[in-house]
């Protein structure tokens, strides 16, 4: 089952657009340490959280370990995956898919609790669907109850024997975190890996920049790697990235303030792993919605189509598209959509704070404090590198703080089925782009999308 219907073309990637991708993401690089990294990512409590629900059990990962050497899967000495095939055999993805999948079996044994995700290179060969272009990924992850496709898994693990620089594995990384962000419309953070030899890269991308893990032996350390493992295979959707706040099911749903919003489709998806990360949805008032709260002159009502605009916003700007559209309103201009609401989306912890960039690094241990540098980045003060702990960094370049914000609107104008010819419906496009563009040679371009050149002309 596909998480959503993509009605766009958005998925091309151009070279152009991964080469841009590249050049943005050097200048918002973090390296850290996996030792570090990962149990702030996937700690026990996020692993074992299923189990611990039903059972007086604590379940840890030491004690995962234990019960993983008792059963020949890993060394008594803890240092040697015995399961682990030889990793520059032919058809080592398929070799190395086994002995991921053999972790599901060892923690459905440990714990008693069944696994619904698995690792597969089912198109290590062969192009996955999801995109428009050719991409073969070694070794996926996803929900046994979704298609192999870049729409919905959860990860990417390449798997390589031959001489690579670290630049070459953090490149590869990043293409595949940018097929992964402009196929799916509900990415917080996304997190690939190379497999080289036998020491794992794990890099982690956001919409404010990435950070890198220092490269380890799966052998050497077989309590990183499980947690890398069984990470994916076992923790909830938000702790692998993903908003909380869209509700998967036969409909998906967004509760944002006093609206419950039926996802129709997705128009627009951004290309870009950094920066704005727009996603437009096309979504319908559902019949939970709260509408006595809702002011009246927006004559919302139930089964009314809204559009979804989510964007993060550069926490340095003053201004956003949903105060420009109050302006706007307030200045009488005809035109433009109603704004319904504008905000910042929760943190998927508390729900209280706002989400972001900031939050995430928090979250993982970063610890980094805002500075008013004139880039927009984030850089740490020497008191915030006092407190962290030696092994939590190696450097810390910086990364552009931004905050998810959804604006909700009313859409302007009426379906393309109601235009009587299409000559008609060329001639409202032709007005729309040609308003963009005197916006843009003025510079007060903001992707607001106006009927006629007649609200240009208010304006």
């Amino acid at each position: 089952m596909i998480p959503y219907q993509l009605k766009t073309d958005m998925t091309m990637k151009s070279k152009d657009s991964l080469q841009h991708t590249l050049k943005n993401t050097l200048p918002l690089m973090t390296t850290a340490d996996p030792h570090f990294l990962l149990p702030r990512l996937f700690p026990d409590e996020v692993i074992f959280c299923e189990t611990a629900k039903d059972s007086q059990v604590l379940y840890t990962m030491k004690a995962f370990l234990e019960f993983c050497c008792s059963r020949n899967h890993l060394a008594p000495n803890l240092k040697t995956w015995l399961s682990c095939p030889v990793l520059t055999r032919p058809d080592q993805e398929a070799l190395i898919t086994a002995f991921l999948l053999s972790f599901t079996a060892k923690f459905e044994h440990f714990t008693s609790f069944p696994v619904t995700r698995y690792w597969t290179a089912q198109n290590k060969n062969s192009s996955m669907p999801g995109t428009d272009s050719q991409n073969k990924p070694d070794i996926v992850c996803l929900d046994t109850a979704n298609l192999v496709d870049f729409r919905s898994i959860l990860t990417i693990l390449e798997v390589k024997n031959s001489t690579m620089t670290k630049s070459e594995i953090f490149q590869l990384c990043t293409q595949r975190a940018h097929l992964i962000f402009s196929s799916q419309d509900t990415c917080r953070f996304m997190v690939t890996s190379l497999l080289h030899q036998e020491e794992l890269t794990i890099v982690l991308f956001d919409r404010g920049g990435s950070i890198v893990c220092s490269p380890f032996n799966i052998h050497n350390e077989p309590d990183t790697f499980a947690r890398f493992v069984l990470g994916f295979l076992c923790a909830a959707p938000p702790h692998l990235g993903y908003n909380p706040s869209v509700q998967a099911g036969a409909t998906r749903n967004l509760m944002f303030r006093h609206l419950q919003l039926h996802i129709k489709f997705t128009p627009f998806i951004s290309v870009q792993i950094h920066g704005h990360g727009m996603v437009i949805w096309l979504a319908e008032v559902g019949p939970q919605s709260d509408l006595a709260n809702i002011r009246p002159e927006i004559g919302l009502k139930d089964g009314d189509p809204v559009v979804i605009k989510t964007t993060w916003v550069d926490n340095s700007s003053a201004v956003t598209e949903g105060i420009i559209l109050s302006l706007l309103a307030g200045k009488g201009v005809q035109g433009a959509p109603v704004l319904i609401y504008e905000d910042s989306v929760l943190q998927p912890c508390d729900g209280e704070q706002p989400d972001g960039t900031t939050y995430l690094r928090g979250h993982l241990g970063f610890g980094a404090k805002e500075a008013n540098v004139p880039d927009g980045n984030i850089q740490l003060s020497k008191e915030a590198v006092k407190d962290l702990p030696r092994e939590s960094m190696a450097c810390m370049e910086g990364f552009a703080p931004r905050t998810p914000v959804h604006m909700l609107s009313k859409p302007w104008g009426m379906p393309i089925t109601c235009f009587r010819s299409a000559r008609e419906l060329l001639g409202v496009i032709i007005d729309v782009l040609t308003s963009m563009s005197i916006l843009k040679q003025q510079r007060l371009y903001s992707p607001l999308f106006f009927s006629s050149s007649a609200g240009l002309k208010q304006l």
